[in-house]
């Protein structure tokens, strides 16, 4: 029986998945907080074990990836974010041949054949950090992240922010209230931006269906669907996007050194 387990240890969030027999049988999200890296994966092991029923002693790999992965002392195998993004989105979707993957600090577009990219292209550093962008937005005009989409659909009127650094964004979110400009249309016009941010990458690797969007700002069904609008291609969001990264990583424990 092979039991293993998959950390994608973010910049906000800590994720774990867990496998056994080609069947996931835990994958949960928590945030970092405070606490230290590996004070919080060492908790979160425990959590998942007790909530699978198996014993620490059964796991036979842990595979590793993220930001912060380096600070997880347990980890065997430590792998790329793209490696574990095309593993985890094939598993889900074989079908799938281009994935977007963006999250708090960054974005990357992957063309995938088979489960192995063959196209790799990432964002830029200033417009990196879209997950950011979003909690930035959120804290400036007081509407809840998990709030946004349903405040965009109420707007009536076209904003525009033309920033793609949050530094210099927030300084425009704040203008814009100034302005009098409602809440809702400035949201829709930071998903607006974002959302044209993502397909001008999509662009650069020559979209192929089926596609797939992974990560935390693929909980944001408006830019979701400012995508497929733009793309005119279907955007395949899985049911938890955000631990996508820390089931390849799972799956790749289970290769021993194929995967490095």
């Amino acid at each position: 029986m092979a039991v293993s387990a998959g950390f994608d240890a973010g910049m906000e969030t800590m994720k774990i998945v867990i496998l056994r027999d080609g069947k996931m049988l835990y994958g949960s999200t928590i945030p970092l907080g405070v606490e230290s890296v590996s004070a919080v994966a060492e908790r979160h092991l425990v959590q998942a074990a007790k909530a699978t029923g198996i014993s620490l002693d059964e796991l036979q790999c842990i595979g590793g990836t993220g930001t912060n992965a380096i600070d997880i002392p347990f980890i065997k195998k430590e792998l790329s974010e793209v490696i574990c993004s095309q593993l985890g989105i094939n598993w889900l979707f074989n079908q799938v041949h281009t994935v977007l993957d963006a999250g708090a600090g960054h974005f990357t577009v992957l063309r995938c054949q088979q489960g192995k990219a063959m196209k790799v292209r990432r964002g830029d550093a200033c417009a990196s950090g879209v997950g950011l962008s979003l909690r930035m937005a959120s804290n400036v005009l007081g509407i809840r992240v998990q709030d946004m989409s349903q405040a965009a659909r109420k707007s009536e009127e076209e904003v525009e922010i033309t920033s793609t650094c949050s530094v210099f964004a927030e300084t425009e979110i704040i203008s814009l209230l100034h302005a009098k400009k409602k809440p809702e249309d400035i949201v829709k016009g930071v998903f607006k931006g974002l959302a044209s941010r993502l397909y001008s990458l999509l662009l650069t690797v020559g979209m192929e269906d089926d596609i797939a969007m992974i990560g935390g700002v693929a909980n944001c069904e408006v830019v979701v669907e400012m995508l497929e609008n733009m793309s005119g291609h279907k955007i395949i969001v899985p049911s938890d996007p955000i631990i996508v990264g820390a089931l390849g990583a799972a799956l790749a424990a289970l290769e021993g050194d194929k995967y490095q």
